[in-house]
């Protein structure tokens, strides 16, 4: 498992920088107080 944001943020657009990961398909996941969620992201090259 890889980490790329570890740190609470504001509301907002941010980005993180996966230039060192695979293509493929990944799991990411959103933590919000009591609110969680969890979606695909697809790294294509």
């Amino acid at each position: 498992m890889t980490t790329l944001v570890d740190e609470t943020l504001t509301a907002g657009e941010h980005k993180a920088e996966i230039s060192e990961m695979a293509p493929g398909v990944y799991v990411y996941k959103l933590d919000a107080g009591s609110y969680s969620a969890a979606r695909k992201m697809v790294v294509v090259n």
